[in-house]
């Protein structure tokens, strides 16, 4: 509130949840995935406090494997709202059956539900670059994540985890190549693209809980594809506690990392034993650093935010264009279909 760049106060808003994966703020509310459910709670005046009881918009996200579940929540570019599903925990969502591993969408305003790509190891975390193309993270060894492909299908273990949803996939893509450090596993990340950090911009951001670090790499064209390679190791650190666990980047340009705070990551040992009284949100920053005041890109007009779009901040992008579809400003088309033609650029 103070404009500092520094949080004031926190407060609990959803009180009661267990084993919440995501949240996601768009399309009139909050959006948590809280398995086995997507749950969906209005918030009509906007300021972060749910109005009354959720919506329950999806059910049946499996339980079985408490580290790989139902996670992952992102505003896409096309107005789906899409998400991950991890590796050993099951899925009967309306009419599809799926063991794990899958990036899957929703839609806000159809209510319609689909998987958009399968396969992919353990998937942990989605982004999208300013091309609109999809990235997920991966607990496989070497790699930084996937290329996510709408209809893609992506390594898997056919012993453990069965075959593809449909009958005709007779094999699968890779993950992206990687050369760098080669402990997994990119458990959550940001693609930068805010111009803030320089060195940085369009590099993937990896927060890395197992290993306690985040770490830095940049993409390579590779064929019809990409691969990564490794720059910088931009957070180590000798605090086995420090358990990157989600990041988002801010209006500020900074990387905001949400730290488990914990010695334990795991769920082997029955045993209720995890540090609850602990929890750290961390900023990662330029040197000349500098805050924004307070705003709310709500109050501009649809012209405005159109001018957003071609701005070189992704978080501008980003929530200029969700506004614009919860909008459905029907007035800027004309605009937008001259941006869309325009050979100079090629904005998602």
């Amino acid at each position: 509130a103070s404009g500092d760049g520094r949080f004031d106060t926190h407060r609990d808003v959803l009180p009661g949840l267990n084993i919440t994966t995501s949240v996601l703020f768009a399309y009139g509310g909050l959006w948590v995935v809280n398995p086995p459910y997507l749950l969906f709670y209005p918030d009509h005046d906007g300021d972060g406090i749910p109005d009354g009881d959720p919506e329950v918009r999806l059910e049946g996200f499996g339980l079985e494997d408490t580290h790989s579940l139902a996670n992952g929540l992102k505003a896409g570019p096309d107005g789906w709202i899409y998400g991950v599903h991890g590796s050993t925990s099951t899925a009967e969502v309306r009419d599809l059956s799926f063991l794990g591993q899958a990036v899957w969408r929703y839609h806000p305003k159809t209510d319609r539900f689909e998987l958009f790509s399968e396969g992919g190891g353990n998937p942990w975390a989605l982004d999208m670059d300013r091309k609109g193309r999809a990235f997920s993270g991966t607990n496989a060894g070497g790699t930084r994540g996937l290329h996510q492909v709408q209809g893609g299908r992506y390594l898997k273990s056919w012993a453990k985890h069965g075959p593809f949803t449909r009958p005709w996939s007779y094999g699968y893509l890779n993950a992206m190549e990687h050369d760098g450090y080669a402990q997994r596993f990119a458990m959550t990340y940001v693609i930068y693209e805010e111009g803030r950090l320089p060195g940085y911009e369009g590099q993937q951001i990896s927060g890395m809980a197992l290993t306690n670090r985040i770490q830095a790499s940049r993409f390579i064209k590779d064929g019809s594809t990409l691969r990564t390679e490794d720059t910088d190791s931009l957070v180590t650190t000798t605090d086995r506690g420090f358990r990157p666990v989600d990041m988002k980047t801010g209006p500020d340009g900074a990387v905001y990392i949400a730290d488990w705070c914990d010695i334990r990551m795991n769920h082997v040992h029955p045993v209720d034993t995890w540090n609850k009284s602990c929890g750290r949100i961390w900023s990662l920053q330029s040197d000349d650093y500098r805050p924004v005041e307070p705003f709310n890109l709500a109050e501009l007009g649809s012209d405005e935010l159109v001018d957003l779009l071609m701005d070189e901040r992704k978080w501008y992008r980003e929530h200029a264009r969700r506004l614009l579809g919860e909008r459905g400003a029907e007035e800027v088309l004309p605009r937008l279909m001259q941006m869309v033609r325009s050979p100079e650029r090629q904005p998602a």
